[in-house]
C-alpha cells in the first residue's frame, strides 16, 4: 500500500473517533453547557475543554474554526447528532441539508458520504463543513476587501439561505410552516459569536 496517497475511509474515520470517548463526551458537554454562547474572552475554562474538541483537529485557519464554532453554536448548540425536526432534514452540528451531504463530501474528501455516516461522525462533519465554509470565507473576504465582520455576515447568509448577497435581508423566513429569523438576524447572531 502506498501510504502517501492513503486516505482512510469514512467508516475508519468514524471508528477511530468513537474510540475516543473522552473527546465525544467533552463535545457533548460543551453543547450542553452553552457552546452556542462561547466566547473565549468571557468563559473561563472553555479553551481547555475545546482542546479536546473535534474542531481542534481541523486543518483550517483560525478564522474558519471561529466561524465553525459560531455556526454550530447557532445551529445546534454543538450537537453533532441532531436532525432538524421541522421536516427539512438538516443534519448535524452545522445543520447541513441532507441533499448536500453526498456532493459536498465528494467534493471535499474525494468520496461521497451518506446521511447516516455524516450524522454519526463529528470528524466527518467538521472536515466537510470546514471545506465549504473556507470556500465561502475566501469568497467573502474578496467581496468585502478583507472586512472580517461583513465577510462573516456574508458567510452566515450563504450558510443560512444559499445567497451571500442577502446578508442584510430583514424578510421573515419560513420552512414547512415554521417561522425562522430573517437572514440579517441570523447573520448578526452568528457573527456576534466571533468577536469580530
Amino acid at each position: 500500500m502506498n501510504t502517501s496517497s492513503y486516505k482512510p475511509g469514512i467508516i475508519e474515520v468514524y471508528e477511530r473517533l468513537t474510540q475516543d470517548l473522552t473527546l465525544l463526551t467533552t463535545c457533548s458537554l460543551i453543547g450542553l453547557l452553552g457552546f452556542a454562547k462561547w466566547q473565549p474572552s468571557r468563559v473561563a475554562g472553555v479553551a481547555d475543554a475545546l482542546t479536546n474538541s473535534p474542531l481542534v483537529s481541523i486543518n483550517a485557519s483560525e478564522e474558519v474554526k471561529t466561524l465553525l464554532q459560531a455556526i454550530s453554536g447557532q445551529e445546534s448548540g454543538g450537537n453533532y447528532a441532531v436532525t432538524n425536526a421541522s421536516g427539512s432534514g438538516a443534519t448535524g452540528a452545522f445543520q447541513v441539508m441532507q441533499e448536500n451531504i453526498p456532493a459536498w463530501s465528494q467534493e471535499c474528501l474525494g468520496q461521497p458520504a451518506n446521511v447516516e455516516e455524516f450524522r454519526n461522525s463529528p470528524e466527518l462533519q467538521n472536515q466537510v463543513v470546514a471545506c465549504k465554509v473556507d470556500q465561502y470565507w475566501q469568497d467573502a473576504l474578496t467581496q468585502t476587501d478583507g472586512d472580517k465582520l461583513t465577510a462573516c455576515k456574508r458567510v452566515a447568509a450563504q450558510w443560512y439561505s444559499g445567497d451571500p448577497d442577502r446578508y442584510t435581508s430583514t424578510a421573515a423566513q419560513s420552512w414547512n410552516g415554521d417561522s425562522y429569523p430573517s437572514i440579517a438576524s441570523y447573520a448578526t447572531k452568528v457573527c456576534s459569536k466571533t468577536g469580530w
